[in-house]
């Protein structure tokens, strides 16, 4: 047990020794970290990839720089807040694709739903007392129609909301 606990304060004075090097020392990074902009979409490559590439600085500050209260990580909250924005604008893409995909939803829904009272149009055309099941008919068409509609407004309302929000703050 004794052994135990000298390996650990060795250890634990090996990882402290370690750290304090490090802090010492000034880090460049050698590869480089490259954020792309493809089809829309950001990714971060350790390689240029496309037309739109940026090469990320991620240099960590010399011990001189960070005595006059310059922050050694510095370079990497700017890296870190670019991927949680990125996050953020592909979070919102994704809600605007998807309430696209439920406009879609709701217009075939609709389409199918008038094409069957159609169907029962015709029958109730060849029918003597079909008249005011007919009657019945156009007027469920109309609220099939109004019902999707307003669905179909809101969803437009909330994706030009969605669309606001990936605009740039200026």
């Amino acid at each position: 047990m004794a052994t135990e606990l000298h390996n650990a304060q060795t250890t634990s004075r090996y990882i402290t020794a370690l750290l304090m090097l490090l802090s010492l020392s000034t880090v460049d990074a050698q590869a480089g970290i490259y954020h792309c902009i493809e089809d829309g979409i950001t990714t971060y490559s350790g390689s240029p990839c496309g037309n739109q590439t940026k090469e990320m600085d991620l240099r960590v500050d010399a011990p001189a720089q960070r005595s006059r209260g310059r922050s050694n990580y510095e370079g990497m909250d700017g890296i870190i807040n670019s991927i949680v924005e990125e996050r953020h604008r592909a979070h919102i893409r994704r809600l605007i694709r998807d309430k696209k995909e439920q406009i879609n939803q709701l217009k075939r829904r609709r389409n199918n739903e008038i094409a069957s009272l159609q169907d029962q149009q015709r029958y109730a055309r060849n029918n003597t007392a079909g008249a005011a099941w007919y009657a019945s008919l156009v007027a469920e068409m109309r609220m099939v129609s109004e019902s999707t509609q307003a669905e179909i407004t809101s969803l437009r309302s909330q994706i030009s909301e969605l669309q606001q929000q990936l605009q740039p703050v200026r």
